[in-house]
């Protein structure tokens, strides 16, 4: 009888969330305050969730959501997608679209969404589908409301929600979380001051969070991603069970009391292979040199591939799978590694970490699976070596803005410990070109420049050995800002422990950009070292991210024929910041008739607090007037 009370409780307290009255001015645009309305694209009239926690396995999300589209430019919000797979369903559905006037003109259903496999560009077999449905607007303003339950029976993290007040205006919102009070959550704020009313009612506790009336707000470009500053409540589970692998996550040791087993192997490799192995490292004098061996044999004979299914999306495939199919995820790939490390006897650790160079570091204080990556930590006491066992390109010990300046979690028999990430260094993303303009009497040239880049620096240069001829160009021209070439020719040298050397040589039938007399204007090189364009901005609030620090230097010769010279020599430059240094020099070989001009660009720092901002955007207006100063060649006569 007990248990039949509960259940009432809980499907009466459903009905109170979701199923109430709604009141009909929200579904009108035109008694929306003007002061909710300023600078946004549509507002949130009302937008509630209920997240019912059955088990450890099991819970249901119902959401409610009434939003006004102002103008075209909210029309995004026509668009509705949903994502399903082996433990993530969509019980039912439904949208329904209201004029300016709060009149319905269509009602949507679940059998109006078109499902397919869901593509994300590098997963080559996954079970994830995409329910889609776009509604055509009635025109604008106009009301979409959307009422979708969502069913979920595995799982490791839980659902957070964000009062979604970034570009756009919240009239009100609410969230209710039902839990067995045995299992409980742990939740925490951000950029939120409105604290949970919490009851318990038998078995089950209750939290309730719920406000109003949140005026939208816009935020700079190039922050984190835009989530970060929104209004958000993040929920996170005690207990879990993912695919029948019960866990506890109470703490960081506990989630790495969970995972770490995914990665233990007790006869990875045949004896034959073992013995392979080791004949690779036999000649190494270091354990430094064995992992750069082992990492350089990897990165030579395996590739990534995605594969996510079930627990494979947290279980690696066995290192002997990749090693006889050539290729794995990132967790197959570390695992691979991992293993490879352990046959010669060097200890190594899978750490989880949640990627992108515009993801901010998890939050040590809370707890919750925010990891999206698998990465290999050998530990060497303060100079543990990271591995990226993705790439078939980075050196061992480099990262990348991709991973750097993290916090991951290590995976080790006693429990997951929390670390942080080396961080993002200038000289570790260098590009240094030296170019030669052979420059003939019409403006026309021969260009031939040597490219060394390393790190973050070289990531364009690695796509471009990829392409064919053609879609080279573009990249060249389009995103390096290369001039545009009538022929060109890129060859790829070869590598080194430091980095990757390439020729890039073109042919251009007028180099300069413009002619006054006999006075021909020439850009200073074939590509400028700067490629920033910081807005002066006064009110910035947030960071500003580049993607990665880096040192650039060029070095152009002009080579000129006997009847052309130099009318004037530039005058050398000097810009310096707290976090970027920039110099300019120039001169001028009259018996050679040669030009040479040597820039160099250094950030230091690819997170920059907003106090220095300006000073910051001052500094590349700067280097972009001087790197826009032209080279004036004459004629001699």
């Amino acid at each position: 009888m007990k248990r039949i009370i509960s259940c009432l409780l809980i499907l009466t307290i459903s009905v109170t969330c979701l199923g109430q009255e709604v009141s009909p001015s929200l579904y009108s645009a035109l008694n929306i305050p003007d002061s909710m309305k300023q600078r946004v694209d549509g507002v949130y009239r009302l937008d509630e969730e209920y997240l019912q926690i059955k088990s450890r396995s099991h819970y249901i999300i119902r959401e409610h959501v009434i939003f006004t589209i102002l103008s075209e430019s909210g029309a995004a919000h026509l668009k509705h997608y949903e994502f399903v797979d082996k433990f993530h369903s969509i019980p039912d559905i439904e949208i329904r679209i209201y004029n300016a006037f709060g009149l319905e003109v269509k009602r949507y259903k679940k059998r109006d969404f078109t499902t397919q496999a869901a593509y994300d560009g590098v997963t080559l077999v996954s079970d994830d589908k995409i329910m889609f449905l776009e509604t055509p607007a009635p025109g604008y303003p106009c009301t979409v409301e959307t009422i979708v339950t969502k069913d979920v029976t595995a799982y490791n993290a839980l659902p957070g929600f964000t009062v979604s007040n970034i570009d756009h205006s919240v009239e009100a919102f609410r969230l209710i979380v039902e839990v067995p009070a045995a299992l409980d959550i742990r939740h925490r704020n951000r950029n939120l001051s409105i604290q949970p009313e919490v009851t318990t009612m038998g078995e089950i506790k209750s939290y309730t969070w719920q406000g109003k009336n949140l005026i939208g707000r816009n935020i700079s470009a190039h922050g984190f991603k835009a989530n970060t500053y929104a209004s958000s409540i993040d929920i996170a589970p005690n207990f879990f069970e993912y695919d029948g692998y019960p866990g506890t996550f109470k703490d960081w040791k506990t989630f790495g009391l969970w995972s770490a087993p995914f990665y233990a192997e007790k006869s990875p490799f045949p004896d034959k292979r073992i013995a392979e192995i080791k004949d690779l490292v036999a000649g190494a004098k270091s354990d430094l040199e064995k992992i750069r061996i082992l990492y350089d044999h990897m990165k030579r004979n395996m590739r990534y591939v995605s594969i996510q299914l079930g627990i494979g999306g947290f279980k690696p495939f066995p290192a002997n799978f990749v090693d006889e199919k050539k290729y794995g995820d990132c967790k197959a790939l570390t695992n691979y590694m991992l293993h490879l490390l352990n046959v010669v006897g060097i200890r190594s650790y899978p750490a989880l970490i949640n990627a992108e160079y515009d993801s901010p570091p998890v939050d040590p204080n809370f707890p919750a699976n925010q990891f999206n990556h698998v990465i290999l930590c050998v530990p060497r006491g303060k100079d543990s070596i990271w591995l990226e066992c993705t790439s078939n390109f980075d050196a061992a010990g480099f990262l990348g803005s991709f991973t750097e300046n993290k916090k991951a979690l290590l995976l080790t028999p006693d429990g997951g410990v929390l670390v942080s990430t080396p961080k993002s260094n200038a000289s570790n993303s260098r590009m240094i070109t030296k170019t030669e303009l052979t420059i003939s009497e019409d403006g026309s040239a021969m260009a031939k420049r040597l490219i060394f880049c390393s790190g973050d620096e070289q990531r364009s240069f690695e796509y471009l050995r990829q392409l064919n001829a053609d879609d080279k160009k573009t990249v060249l021209v389009k995103q390096l800002d290369y001039r545009v070439p009538d022929d060109y020719r890129l060859t790829f040298l070869g590598d080194s422990l430091n980095g990757y050397s390439f020729v890039y040589e073109a042919a251009y039938s007028q180099l300069f950009d413009f002619k006054a007399g006999s006075k021909m204007f020439f850009p200073q090189t074939v590509s400028g070292i700067s490629d920033e364009d910081l807005k002066y901005d006064t009110s910035r609030k947030i960071e500003f991210l580049f993607h990665h620090p880096y040192e650039r230097v060029d070095t152009t010769t002009f080579i000129l024929p006997p009847t052309m010279m130099v009318e004037t020599v530039l005058p050398a430059k000097e810009l310096k910041t707290d976090i970027a240094s920039y110099s300019f020099q120039s001169s001028y070989d009259a018996a050679a008739n040669k030009l040479q001009i040597t820039t160099r660009l250094i950030l230091s720092e690819s997170q920059v607090p907003p106090a220095q901002y300006l000073p910051l955007a001052t500094f590349f207006t700067g280097v972009n007037r001087n790197q826009d100063q032209k080279v004036v060649i004459k004629s001699k006569q």
